[in-house]
């Protein structure tokens, strides 16, 4: 046997030790001879061929016993990595890869290990952490001596692993790495994690630097630079515990006071106010000068923050009343605040401005004057009195944007490639939600081409990877031994649905539906769906894909009669007779669940005309459709899944996800009311506590039905979203249902006023929100949004108003200048009688004057 078919023997059994020592024993000779073979033996190991992959360990000790440079080796290594496939699940470790790596080097006795370190340490990734990369390099730097490479990845690694810093004596080497802590991305959020624990980076750091192991002004200057490149929250929350666990002192700070500025403007505001204390602390001392003060209140005057701005505008008022020779310049950027969110802001400011007024220029009242001109009216004439005249505002948005069209339903699959390439992308796109619409199109193309082209459909579902490994064995699923635990869900009936598409039939188009004794675990599985608590659409899903998945197998159709014909899921009256009649010419009946799905996505219209056209078809499915269009069925009447969907709520302590819940809406295009009570308690959930349950009310929105108690409440939850991107898509759908005249103010109104007063929605972020539709055109239906949603809220049963109910009545005033109303809100009057200075108090007396009596 040559030397290399015993090196390679070794390797494929993965006897390490024994590899390890075969190599070692090489000559230079040989080793040269061998790195042909060992790169052949590597690119068949990368090649996927199966078993394979689990030479790579072996191949690092092969690299490390017979590449002649560093150059070659480091990559080799960390292409092949230290995976030991003997004990890879095993809690202790029989055999170190790392370990027998570093043996084989120290056995070549080679001279360029110091290089190899140095070319490892540049490879460590910067943002994941490889443990055997990171002992392979350290093992490396101890047996060489040299300094440690502070790359990217390294920096990473010691932050994360720090037991070096918890010696006693820490090499200084190795405290090289402080500075790099401020620079490498990720890092931060390593050194907030560890202030949790016992021992804390920042407080290490802090230590060091009042032993003078470390530069206190290097640490400082690098926490305010890695706070000025900001982040996201986990990294700069680190860099600020730094920060504040070195405590600069009054003359560190005077001399940084210009670093601090910028943390002010898109700081997070945790950052943001720590700048604001700084700056306010050399103020106190005298140490701040009136140019920066002006430039710090420019920039914190732009923040959302009302806390800092509050703060800013104190410390402003005071910086005026000391310099009154510099009041013009106060004043000039106290003006940016009239635009403000906030009406309580934009009065602060106003009468800090009024009171200043008279000491001020001519040039600077015109510019008061003429920033005061988007002030609320109220606020308007009193900047008029103390300013000169000021310009009634630009004219809102008052015009919505047309609705969009009703889109047709997208064009069915034209091939087998493209409905393979369509599961693909569904397999891997389900993350926040399947695409309703995308769904139904691939489920009526399988149905459509395990008819036309079965074989061919089978050999290129095979041929997918992806779809073989997570859809196929071929054939309907066997249901018999289903566990008692099991939870049938939708995307089990999916892949289901998908395997029967691809497997062996021998029924034809007019092969009845067969009875459930008739399939193995077909009575197993309607026993287990009959006691398994489902919510209604889930099951209606589930009871719908199944159906399909069974008919495949046992009795095809050439199509499904229940696809859309509109994105809303609505389907045309004329199509569906189409689809019934070409039934009726070719023999088959359409499936029972098909069938009483697209009678529930027919409009909520009677059409006798079409309803004699269909009973004139002889058939069952034509029947059914004549009864629908000739009599006002309701939902219950369609059939079983109709009684699903009609039957009583079923309260839940939680609700566990689906991703198919965005198609639900298209289960009822015509009874938006219905499927919303199914909806809001799972949207409820997702909303809040995660995010991507917006698109559920994006599907919502495309239905045809009205606006009523339980759409509103949706909607309602929509705008309180945790997640800023779900509470924008909310605001687009909604501005969709006011251009369609769905938009039912006093309904969606009255369920935000009562959420809010059971303290069940955030008005801190429905307000915003109502301000952006207010500015997109839907400013009537805003203002009558909130006339209903304030008698709840300022009931007199109420414990206390709800917090920001007093943003909410500003919002109010703003509003009532572009809508003129022409009544009053009967409980805002009891409010605003009330004695005191609270801002809910305030706003409302504003309110109230500025409606009709």
């Amino acid at each position: 046997m040559s030397a290399w078919d015993r090196i390679e023997q070794l390797c494929r059994s993965r006897k390490y030790k024994d590899l390890a020592a075969a190599v070692c024993d090489l000559g230079p000779a040989e080793r040269k001879a061998l790195v042909g073979p060992a790169k052949e033996l590597e690119h068949t190991a990368r090649s996927g061929e199966a078993g394979t992959w689990q030479l790579r360990g072996g191949l690092s000790i092969v690299g490390a016993g017979i590449l002649p440079s560093a150059s070659a080796l480091a990559p080799w290594l960390v292409r092949n990595g230290f995976w030991n496939s003997l004990d890879a699940h095993a809690w202790r470790k029989e055999t170190d890869l790392v370990g027998i790596v570093l043996e084989v080097l120290q056995a070549r006795d080679v001279p360029w290990l110091p290089d190899l370190a140095q070319r490892l340490a540049a490879r460590l990734p910067a943002r994941r952490f490889d443990d055997h990369q990171f002992r392979l390099v350290t093992n490396l730097l101890a047996l060489t001596g040299i300094d440690p490479p502070m790359t990217d990845g390294m920096v990473y690694a010691l932050a994360l692993r720090d037991e070096w810093a918890d010696k006693e004596v820490v090499d200084p080497r190795w405290l090289a790495v402080v500075p790099r802590l401020f620079e490498v991305a990720g890092v931060g959020q390593i050194v907030d994690g560890s202030a949790y624990s016992r021992e804390r980076w920042p407080g290490r750091i802090a230590a060091w630097v009042a032993q003078g192991e470390v530069d206190r002004a290097m640490v400082i200057d690098g926490a305010i630079a890695a706070l000025q490149r900001g982040g996201r929250l986990g990294d700069v929350r680190g860099y600020l515990r730094v920060y504040e666990a070195v405590e600069p002192d009054l003359a560190e700070i005077v001399a940084r006071l210009r670093d601090y500025v910028p943390l002010l403007a898109d700081a997070h505001s945790t950052v943001a106010g720590v700048a604001q204390r700084e700056l306010f602390r050399a103020d106190a001392a005298g140490e701040l000068e009136f140019e920066l003060l002006v430039d710090s209140s420019r920039a914190v005057f732009f923040r959302s923050e009302k806390k800092l701005v509050r703060s800013q505008i104190d410390r402003l008022r005071v910086a005026i009343t000391d310099q009154p020779g510099r009041v013009d310049d106060a004043l000039g950027v106290l003006a940016a605040l009239f635009e403000h969110d906030a009406a309580d802001i934009q009065a602060k400011a106003l009468d800090i401005a009024v009171a200043h007024a008279p000491a001020a220029s001519q040039a600077t009242r015109d510019e008061l004057a003429a920033a005061a001109s988007v002030l609320p009216a109220d606020l308007r004439a009193k900047a008029a009195t103390a300013f000169g005249a000021v310009d009634a505002p630009q004219a809102p948005v008052t015009t919505l944007l047309p609705a969009p069209e009703e889109s047709a339903f997208p064009a069915p699959v034209e091939s087998v490639p493209e409905l393979v390439e369509a599961l693909e992308a569904h397999h891997y796109g389900t993350g926040d939600g399947v695409d309703g619409v995308e769904v139904e199109r691939l489920v009526a193309g399988l149905v459509a081409f395990a008819h036309r082209d079965r074989a061919g459909l089978t050999a290129a579902l095979e041929a997918s990877t992806t779809l073989l490994s997570s859809y196929l064995p071929r054939g309907h699923k066997d249901w018999s031994s289903i566990e008692q635990w099991h939870r049938i869900h939708e995307s089990e009936e999916f892949a289901s649905l998908i395997s029967a598409a691809a497997g062996p039939c021998d029924a034809t188009v007019t092969t009845p539906y067969p009875p459930a004794e008739a399939v193995v675990g077909e009575t197993q599985w309607r026993r287990h769906m009959a006691k398994y608590d489902l919510l209604a659409p889930e099951r209606v899903l589930a009871h719908r894909l199944h159906e399909i998945s069974l008919g495949l197998t046992y009795a095809p159709r050439p199509m499904l009669v229940a696809t859309p014909t509109h994105l809303s899921g609505l389907i045309d009256p004329e199509v569906l007779l189409e689809r019934l009649s070409q039934a009726a010419a070719e023999g088959w009946e359409p499936w029972e669940h098909d069938l009483t799905q697209a009678l529930l996505r027919l409009p909520n219209q009677r059409d006798t005309t079409l309803a004699v056209r269909a009973d004139a078809l002889g058939t069952v499915a034509g029947k059914r459709l004549a009864h629908w269009l000739s009599h006002d069925c309701t939902v219950a009447e369609a059939g079983t899944l109709g009684e699903i969907l009609s039957a009583e709520l079923k309260p839940r302590e939680w609700y566990h996800w689906n991703y198919f819940a965005t198609t639900w809406p298209t289960l009822l295009p015509a009874h938006t009311e219905l499927i919303a009570k199914h909806m809001v308690p799972m949207l409820y959930e997702k909303i809040l506590r995660g995010r991507g349950g917006s698109a559920m009310l994006t599907a919502l929105s495309r239905t045809v039905g009205e606006m009523g108690e339980h759409c509103a409440r949706a909607f309602a939850h929509g705008l309180d979203a945790h997640d800023k991107n779900d509470r924008a898509e909310a605001v687009d759908a909604l501005l969709t249902l006011a251009a369609r005249d769905r938009w039912n103010p006093e309904a969606f109104g009255h369920q935000i006023g009562t959420l809010a007063a059971e303290v069940e929605l955030s008005l801190n972020r429905v307000v915003p929100c109502l301000r952006d539709l207010s500015q997109s055109g839907a400013a009537t239906h805003v203002w009558n949004t909130i006339a209903a949603a304030l008698p709840p809220m300022l009931a007199e049963d109420l414990d206390r108003p709800p917090q920001r109910l007093a943003d909410l009545l500003a919002l109010a005033v703003e509003l009532v200048e572009q809508v003129r109303p022409t009544s009053p809100i009967p409980a805002l009057t009891a409010v605003a009688n009330r004695r005191g200075t609270s801002r809910t108090i305030t706003e409302a007396k504003r309110l109230a004057a500025a409606l009709p009596a």
